[in-house]
């Protein structure tokens, strides 16, 4: 979907008394466009989310029969509109404005379905930019088409356009709804430093105003004040600067990944915040963080691109990845929760933190509450437990794993003490009060949540869901950290047999079957008991170490 229709839900119809309109007050560069432009008065930049991921399951052939590959596709025409936006901002009026640059044509899809991979889209698109021609005023419409959705749109030159650019065309549209102002163009050449600007360069505005401002008012505003405030300014020495602290680059890809693919998908997340103020990244082997946030919050993305490498670590050791990892991992911290709900959705605005598995991004909520250091915390707990969610997508070949392996292990994670690179995984107090509860009355009882989905997890009443999620984590505590101190040796390779079920057959269901095939389900919800009843058994899972330490950090 086209950007500016999907973030027609940013609209705001009105504040107070006052009438809806379209002004502009403040200037921004866009430093990959090399422009500088004018925009709304507290216009905010709008990050766009990663494309649609749509999972596609084909079967390979292996030494014991066929097994389960997920395939990942795309839309192309959303992929394309997201490499060819520049930037996205809308006013407190809900006016937004989105920018793009004309740089290759849109590439085709196949005749007979919708989705592609990364790597046909490559291909279809390298092909269309060795045939595309000249940017006519036809091939122009034809972007204009592709970039909007437009089912008909039509082109006008303007004779007489500001002083500043070389070429202006206003566009008409059909088969689109609400107020649409759109125009293309060409600036001026002219000599910056010791170089000449790239005046052939098309450039696309397009405008969804709020259905309450004047559309004549708003044209007149925008051939008055916006289209003649864009200069050209000197373009960064390195493509794709962002304000704020310096990347980590790391050109080694971490073991178990795909380089080309994982690099790739690098440079595409960094692209994702090209020419938004504010936004900045910072990298590691294994993740990039994007982010929002204001001075103050840095310290806090220090600790976070630190713990996190020490917590992929942990991720390994636990379930190892079962195919090379071809994406680089992305974490996105926004600097206010409005941001954050307006990125994730009505569904999910009630959450800290979430994995959208369909945009393949962990995104965490600001905390706005405590100080710096319950701040801090709270973030980084947030980041441990998803990210063993992102991880474990990653590790699995995206196959789904049940709840109360992902959610067990997350919330294992969650409590995750860092002191240095020295990892403790202590009780997670949120979850020990039911359990001990259930043990004390003998009705400690793990097997209704082995078969749930999620839908089942997740439903009931809040007592259902806290009781769930402690079930969940007290049998991957007691199958990581207890089992193994008490030589419970019968126990000891449910959790990797599940994950070899999962991958082979990709059902969750069918793993926790085959995980549990020879278990003895009322011996282990006793064993269980037991140990929850026990503060000795407790003490000693509780100093059973089941990470070691990053091998740099032992050396």
């Amino acid at each position: 979907m086209f950007a500016l229709v999907l973030y027609c839900s940013l609209a705001v119809t009105c504040l107070g008394a006052k009438t809806p309109r379209l002004r502009f007050t403040t200037s921004a560069e866009l430093p990959d466009l090399a422009l500088k432009i004018r925009l709304m008065p507290n216009a905010k930049a709008v990050p766009l989310p990663a494309p649609t991921v749509y999972p596609y399951v084909a079967r390979e052939s292996t030494g014991t029969g066929d097994a389960p590959r997920r395939i990942d596709m795309y839309d192309p025409y959303e992929v394309w509109r997201i490499e060819q936006n520049g930037g996205l901002w809308t006013d407190d009026y809900g006016n937004v404005l989105v920018i793009a640059a004309l740089t290759e044509p849109f590439p085709g899809v196949s005749p007979n379905r919708r989705h592609m991979t990364r790597e046909e889209y490559d291909r279809r698109k390298a092909a269309a930019r060795k045939s595309a021609g000249a940017w006519t005023q036809d091939r122009i419409l034809q972007w204009v088409t592709d970039f909007t959705g437009a089912t008909k749109a039509e082109a006008e030159a303007i004779k007489r356009p500001p002083f500043n650019l070389a070429k202006l065309l206003k566009f008409t549209f059909h088969g689109i709804p609400a107020q649409k102002l759109a125009y293309a163009f060409q600036m001026k050449r002219r000599t910056i430093g010791s170089r000449q600007s790239r005046g052939e360069t098309w450039v696309f505005a397009i405008f969804n105003l709020n259905p309450m401002v004047n559309v004549e008012a708003a044209r007149q505003e925008i051939r008055s004040n916006f289209l003649p405030s864009i200069i050209t300014v000197k373009a960064p020495i390195r493509p794709g600067a962002q304000t704020g602290p310096e990347p980590k680059t790391h050109k080694a890809t971490p073991p178990g990944s795909a380089p080309n693919q994982y690099e790739a998908s690098r440079k595409r997340v960094a692209d994702s915040i090209r020419n938004l103020e504010n936004w900045w990244y910072e990298e590691t082997p294994n993740y990039i963080i994007l982010s929002n946030l204001r001075k103050r919050h840095r310290v806090m993305v220090r600790h976070l691109r630190t713990n996190i490498e020490i917590m992929r670590n942990a991720y390994t050791q636990l379930v190892p990845p079962r195919r090379d990892i071809a994406s680089v991992s992305v974490i996105r911290i926004f600097a206010t929760p409005e941001e954050y709900e307006t990125f994730v959705g009505p569904d999910y605005r009630w959450t800290g933190g979430l994995w959208m598995s369909n945009k393949k991004e962990l995104v965490i909520r600001p905390i706005d509450w405590g100080g710096s250091r319950d701040q801090r915390d709270r973030v980084l707990s947030v980041a441990y437990h998803e990210g063993f969610h992102q991880y474990l997508a990653h590790a699995l070949d995206e196959n789904l794993a049940s709840p109360w392996f992902n959610e067990g292990h997350a919330a294992l994670f969650e409590a995750a003490d860092l002191r240095g690179t020295r990892l403790q995984i202590p009780e997670n107090q949120d979850h020990v009060k039911p359990l001990e509860l259930l043990a004390k009355a003998k009705k400690l009882d793990v097997r209704p949540i082995l078969p749930m989905d999620y839908a089942r997890f997740y439903a009931g009443t809040d007592d259902d869901r806290r009781r769930n999620y402690a079930l969940a984590w007290g049998l991957i505590y007691y199958l990581r950290k207890a089992a193994p101190a008490l030589e419970k040796k019968q126990y000891l390779t449910i959790a990797d047999r599940y994950c070899e079920a999962l991958v082979k057959t990709g059902h969750p269901t069918v793993a926790s079957a085959l995980a549990f095939k020879d278990v003895d389900l009322a011996a282990l919800n006793g064993d269980l008991t037991d140990f929850w009843n026990s503060r000795g058994q407790r003490r000693r899972a509780e100093r059973n170490r089941i990470a070691r330490p990053p091998a740099a950090a032992e050396q």
